[in-house]
């Protein structure tokens, strides 16, 4: 009985071995298809020096046809032995018996930190296959512990930097596999330059190949500016997370010298400069202000603006008013300089602006703001009883009080849309009417629209929808007795309700100006757009019921006139209701003006949160959101900030 199972044994290990070797010399299109079946490292992770093994399952029966190819293989890794090609049989079952190829490759891991074994190229019999990309994790030893080290590395995105340009300096951790807050971070000042920490600059960045995601992330953000040009060194900086510390190298930077033509500004970056003076018209012992305020992106930090020439004037001090941010480009925003100046001596005095050049950091070129000239005519002190005041004040109150104009709102009230319906009313009139259907349908229309009459009056006086209390000559009235008394914020404030009130009236509007040119405001806030939403409403109602009278012109004059009235009136239709939306939104946006002397507004609705910029009083601003008690503002050269809302007041009388 032995006998016969050993024979049996043997018989079926022939027919095998027989089988596999038929297999090995059928072409390769009557072979199973090579198919790679796993990619493995071992171990991982791996410590820094150490050896690891790549492992790979190649679905083929034969290792002689097998191969890896490593010719071109470039990472951080070094091969140590291999590749090693095996055959082995796999059986799952009685019936279910394989013949594989394992490959073996031992490498040796150089470099520390997460990184991305790449794709390899296998090849069995005709077919080429590729791996796919492994994540392997190197880490060091500390107490004969294996641990992963944070990858840290200082990086910017500036090309070309000059002596003091700003430029966005980042402290990022590389390779991590989650997204993740650092404890802290160890920075250190540069001694050829200076930071300022810039947190919300930084974006994470994704890399991402097969199935393995990595994160760059930014431990610390910020704007960074060198005065000196040559190599400027960035120390090594720190950051910790979860007991470890990860250090970066020391950062180089290669700072270029700024043109010659630009030793007088220092400004690099994109820039324009607006030049004010508040008057051209003073006497002996009064003050003047000149206002010189550059605008862009790039290094209001450090650019400087030329002082005046001036002839004479007598200087009394000086004030520069940061309103900047940082960006990813550098600083947005403005850098103003206030010269305050007083004459002693009656005659012409002269004010020069100096040009303004800067480097375009973009094209590489210098771009020169010319030079502004003012003149300033100095008078002596009038005598006592002379109408010096009145001179000084080109404007006299309103004696009637009752032509102070006072909008009703009329778009606002539902019952006036009711001037809509006669058109329409008209023209269907028109087309259901037989016989004398032109006059009889004007003869309806004509009872309707009294009807209408009759139904708005009675709406009319029994409500006053939108309507200020107050009146306007009065708010103008009182703004011109403050500003003799010199309560000037108090006059800002009537005057702003003035305009509100009755956009229209130029008369408020430039006394306004008048006020705000004194005061020095370059880019105030307006109360209101200079128009309302009842004109609109009116040039609507008009347009569309004369757009019903085309189209019933249509049916009775064969001519292209009325289809030149229906496209025309169309068109004004759709203006006019565009423009009393606008209007409607534009007097809705709240605005006002600061009352304390000095305020100072925060980046964050928070009390605990740091002062950020000062905001002068009177100036105007304009109402965007609100938290708590705090109201986020924004001046009209687009600074926003928090602001506690009882020291606004607003332009609105109701």
């Amino acid at each position: 009985m032995l006998k016969k199972l050993s024979l049996i044994l043997l018989l079926s290990v022939i027919v095998a071995f027989g089988l596999h070797a038929q297999s090995r010399f059928l072409p390769d299109d009557q072979r199973p298809k090579a198919k790679i079946e796993s990619v493995e490292i071992e171990p991982n992770p791996v410590g820094r020096g150490d050896i690891f093994t790549l492992t790979i399952i190649v679905d083929w029966d034969n290792a002689l046809e097998v191969d890896l190819d490593l010719d071109e293989f470039t990472s951080d890794f070094t091969r140590w032995r291999g590749p090693y090609m095996r055959s082995f049989i796999e059986s799952t079952s009685k019936d279910d018996v394989k013949r594989k190829v394992r490959i073996t490759t031992t490498f040796r891991a150089v470099k520390s930190g997460r990184q991305v074994f790449p794709s390899l190229t296998v090849t069995a019999g005709s077919y080429v296959m590729q791996t796919e990309p492994l994540l392997i994790r190197v880490g060091l030893y500390a107490n004969r512990k294996l641990y992963m080290p944070l990858e840290v590395e200082w990086t910017t995105p500036a090309e070309r930097i000059y002596a003091g340009e700003a430029i966005p300096l980042f402290l990022m951790v590389r390779n991590q596999e989650t997204v993740s807050i650092f404890d802290r971070t160890r920075v250190a000042t540069p001694r050829d330059g200076f930071l300022e920490q810039a947190g919300d600059l930084g974006e994470i960045t994704i890399f991402e190949t097969g199935d393995i995601v990595l994160y760059d992330i930014p431990a610390e953000a910020f704007i960074f500016t060198s005065p000196v040009s040559g190599r400027v060194t960035i120390p090594a900086a720190g950051v910790d997370q979860g007991g470890i510390t990860g250090w970066s190298s020391d950062f180089n930077l290669d700072i270029l010298p700024i043109p010659e033509e630009i030793l007088s500004t220092g400004a690099v970056g994109r820039f324009s400069l607006r030049s004010e003076i508040s008057s051209d018209k003073i006497y002996t012992g009064d003050e003047i202000r000149l206002t010189c305020r550059v605008s862009g992106t790039g290094n209001q930090n450090f650019m400087k603006i030329p002082d005046p020439e001036v002839q004479g004037l007598i200087l009394v001090s000086t004030e520069e008013i940061p309103e900047y941010s940082y960006t990813a480009t550098g600083y947005t925003g403005s850098k103003t300089v206030q010269y305050i100046y007083t004459a002693e001596e009656p005659g012409t005095a002269s004010v020069r602006v100096p040009e303004f050049p800067y480097l375009d950091r973009d094209s590489g070129r210098v771009v020169n703001i010319q030079s502004e000239n003012f003149t300033v005519a100095v008078s002596p002190v009038p005598a006592a009883g002379e109408a010096a005041e009145a001179e000084m004040m080109p404007f006299v109150k309103i004696e009637d009080e009752g032509r102070g104009l006072r909008w009703k709102s009329f778009y606002l009230k539902p019952e006036f849309y009711l001037w809509l319906l006669p058109g329409p009313f008209f023209l269907i009139l028109f087309s259901f009417v037989k016989g004398r259907r032109l006059i009889i349908s004007l003869v309806i229309t004509v009872i309707v629209m009294v009807v209408i009459v009759s139904v708005t009056n009675s709406f009319f006086s029994s409500k006053d929808v939108g309507i200020p209390p107050g009146n306007t000559v009065s708010y103008y009235n009182n703004a011109l007795d403050r500003i003799e008394e010199h309560q000037y914020t108090s006059a800002l404030h009537e005057l702003r309700l003035a305009v509100y009130t009755d956009p229209l009236n130029s008369q408020y509007r430039n006394a306004l100006d008048w006020l705000e040119d004194k005061l020095g405001f370059v880019n105030p806030v307006t109360p209101a757009i200079p128009y309302h939403p009842d004109i609109f409403f009116f040039v609507l109602i008009l347009s569309f019921n004369l757009l019903s009278v085309g189209f019933v012109l249509r049916k009775v004059v064969q001519s292209g006139t009325p289809a030149v009235i229906i496209i025309l009136m169309s068109a004004v239709v759709l203006l006019s209701a565009g423009f009393m939306v606008y209007s409607h939104i534009s007097r809705n946006q709240l605005t006002g003006i600061i009352i304390p002397e000095d305020v100072y507004i925060k980046k964050i609705p928070d009390e605990s949160a740091g002062d950020w910029l000062r905001v002068g009083q009177g100036v105007p601003v304009r109402l965007e959101d609100e938290s708590g008690v705090f109201t986020l503002i924004e001046t009209g050269d687009g600074i926003q900030g928090w602001i506690n809302r009882n020291k606004i007041r607003l332009d609105r009388a109701d």
